[in-house]
């Protein structure tokens, strides 16, 4: 079974593909010859706070629970993907309640998301948003695909 670690870096690498879509660019990081920053930044279309709904292994029902190894008052989770290139995931109980909470950082190529966590783990998938719905995919150690269904 994946860490809790490992699950959430690749849930928010693949929120943060999500927010590579898009025509505004903005460098994070890799200072050029004139000072900016050069990572695309998160499209309008990605950021925000966005709720887990549910989530596929391998083409198999399993439990948010479980891919996040939540507290074990935990209810839900949700994360928050700012414009700057910032995240913050949230685990909350009854009357969101705050249980666990992890902010990093993440970047887009198009389609493509990296996501760097406190600890410093990194995770790399796809994303993509149709309406108020974001699906972010990102293939585990073991080979399957870890697909999550967020909505706004």
């Amino acid at each position: 079974m994946l860490n809790r670690v490992t699950l959430l870096t690749m849930a928010v690498l693949l929120m943060a593909v999500f927010n590579g879509c898009g025509d505004d660019e903005k460098v994070i990081g890799n200072t050029e010859d004139n000072g900016a920053d050069n990572v695309a930044a998160i499209p309008s279309a990605l950021a925000g706070t966005w709720t887990m709904q549910s989530a596929t292994l391998g083409g198999g029902t399993v439990s948010l629970s479980k891919v996040f190894s939540w507290e074990s008052a935990s209810t839900g989770c949700q994360i928050t993907i700012e414009m700057d290139g910032s995240y913050v995931y949230q685990e909350t109980a009854a009357g969101n309640v705050v249980q666990w909470a992890e902010a990093g950082t993440f970047t887009v190529d198009g389609s493509t998301y990296t996501m760097t966590t406190e600890h410093p783990l990194l995770a790399t998938g796809q994303w993509s948003v149709s309406g108020n719905e974001l699906t972010l995919s990102i293939t585990i150690q073991s080979g399957h695909e870890l697909l999550i269904l967020a909505t706004r």
